[in-house]
């Protein structure tokens, strides 16, 4: 049976280990990219990344007292003595000794003084959203998207050609999505959903790690947007994002999907109307070409029905 942990936030963890001092021995790598071994009934598992082990914490599949060894320890030590997760189990709490805020010096200048209110509106919880949350901003993007997209083809009055439902039509996006995220680390259903993309570190992507994120989301996490790999992929992808806490791709390139919690009630209805209103837009923009696109998947059964009959 799990047991149930009142883990902090995974980047909230792994934000606060990337300035912890490194043990003796092991100066080449930081805490968030150690590798750990752990035993689980009397075998070695391993080795992973602190994300991941910070994903089975919080999941329960171990716990602090679970032995653990990276780099840098002399023995099998448990979870919660092991210098790479000190600052995720002993985060540093406010000294016993002066436990409230004292009072702002008089002597201070005028211009020395603590931007209080600055400080009040700067300081923010951040939290991995749930995977449907993530699903809820991937379809709203491919909504969008495809409304641009047939938008202007029917205002250029282009007919139907049958690269409008295969991989290429969706390569784009991809490309869009790389952009948008290089500059303002979310997309317009990331942004409604409260979702921005960063680095363990809190720390914009670059273009070319934004770009490499966006195709193998493409690949691994989409299936090329291909009607019989997309579901096999997305199901591997949520079966990864369950277990592990973090997609291949993530884990990957060290990049972190954030939401501001809690996720607003107002956001996620305002979320299902516009998903709603997009997929009538789409079947209105689309209808012109119905009979082209029968005709297509007509020709492809034709064609599947000769391959494999012959």
């Amino acid at each position: 049976m799990r047991q149930s942990h009142n883990w902090r936030p995974l980047a909230a963890a792994c934000r606060r280990t990337a300035g912890r001092a490194q043990p003796p021995g092991n100066q080449d790598a930081t805490p968030h990219t150690m590798e750990i071994y752990w035993i689980e009934n009397k075998q070695r598992k391993g080795p992973i990344s602190v994300a991941e082990i910070i994903s089975l914490l919080e999941a329960g599949d171990i716990t602090p007292e679970t032995k653990g060894w990276h780099k840098g320890c002399a023995k099998w030590l448990p979870m919660h003595e092991l210098p790479a997760l000190s600052s995720y189990f002993h985060p540093l709490e406010p000294s016993e000794e002066y436990p409230e805020l004292p009072p702002i010096p008089h002597d201070l200048p005028a211009d020395a003084q603590p931007p209080v209110a600055a400080i009040d509106k700067t300081t923010r919880i951040f939290a991995v959203p749930a995977p449907v949350l993530r699903l809820w901003a991937r379809v709203l993007d491919l909504l969008i998207y495809t409304v641009i997209a047939l938008s202007i083809l029917r205002l250029c009055s282009v007919g139907f050609h049958q690269t409008f439902v295969s991989p290429i039509a969706w390569a784009p996006m991809f490309l869009i999505e790389a952009w948008l995220i290089s500059r303002w680390s979310t997309t317009p259903g990331k942004w409604l959903l409260g979702i921005r993309v960063v680095t363990f570190e809190e720390k914009k992507l670059g273009l070319g790690t934004s770009l490499t994120r966006s195709i193998q989301v493409y690949i691994f996490g989409m299936g090329l947007v291909l009607t019989i790999f997309t579901p096999i992929m997305m199901l591997l992808s949520w079966w990864s994002l369950r277990k592990r806490g973090i997609t291949m791709w993530d884990q990957r390139l060290q990049t972190l999907p954030l939401v501001t919690p809690p996720a607003r009630m107002e956001r996620i209805l305002i979320a299902a109307v516009l998903i709603f209103i997009l997929m009538e837009a789409i079947g209105w923009l689309f209808m012109p070409w119905m009979p082209d696109f029968m005709a297509h998947i007509e020709s492809m059964k034709g064609q599947l029905g000769q391959t494999f009959g012959s």
